[in-house]
């Protein structure tokens, strides 16, 4: 499958445009614009965290150009990561980053720090401010859920303190009852907020089995 990864406004080589907003729908429309640039008309969607925000809002505003979604570890409103952002309010970024698998599972596993990806630039802490307020500002869409077309994956880790699995869960149960698309539910098992780093053949075949199964158009 062609795989395009793009950064938010603001991070890796993305610029922040002088005086623009940081906002969930803002980043869902450069999504859309990236799209347009590379002249594809639809697209399969994985957001990851903030991510899956992103493309909730982006299936929601621009439809006709997202076939399916893959939510991993993400939320269709704020309330379950609320106590997250508190709780991160008080760390630093090295606390942070360790906190990310489950308590004693890097150490064990300390080649998992080799899969990471190098930055190419340090991050800009007041673009990160900036999208923890877009986070906060978000409204969410839980009550919009039942207008999303396409068939939906969500993966959620149970041992990830950032965002439960019971987000996942509660999308899961209003996604559920709408007529047509199909709707899956995966909890990985010891699975972090980084799980993708955790497992990330594992988590690619349950993304791919999930695309395969869709009907061709």
């Amino acid at each position: 499958r062609r795989v395009i990864l793009m950064d938010n406004r603001g991070m890796g080589p993305s610029a922040l445009p002088e005086g623009a907003e940081i906002s969930i729908r803002g980043m869902a429309e450069d999504a859309a614009a990236v799209l347009d640039a590379l002249h594809i008309d639809r697209a399969d969607v994985l957001g990851w965290s903030m991510g899956g925000m992103i493309a909730l809002e982006l299936a929601l505003a621009r439809p006709e150009r997202v076939r399916s979604l893959a939510l991993m570890s993400t939320a269709a409103d704020m309330g379950p990561l609320l106590p997250a952002l508190e709780r991160m309010a008080a760390m630093s970024g090295e606390e942070i980053r360790k906190a990310m698998f489950p308590a004693g599972w890097a150490e064990a596993h300390p080649e998992v720090w080799a899969r990471l990806a190098q930055r190419p630039r340090p991050p800009d802490m007041a673009v990160i401010q900036g999208q923890e307020a877009a986070m906060r500002r978000w409204p969410g869409v839980m009550g919009r859920l039942g207008d999303i077309r396409g068939p939906v994956l969500l993966l959620a880790g149970s041992a990830d303190w950032v965002c439960p699995p019971g987000a996942s869960r509660s999308m899961f149960d209003r996604l559920a009852t709408r007529p047509g698309p199909v709707t899956a539910f995966e909890e990985v098992g010891q699975g972090g907020h980084w799980m993708m780093h955790q497992f990330p053949l594992m988590l690619a075949g349950m993304v791919s089995g999930f695309l395969e199964s869709q009907p061709c158009e």
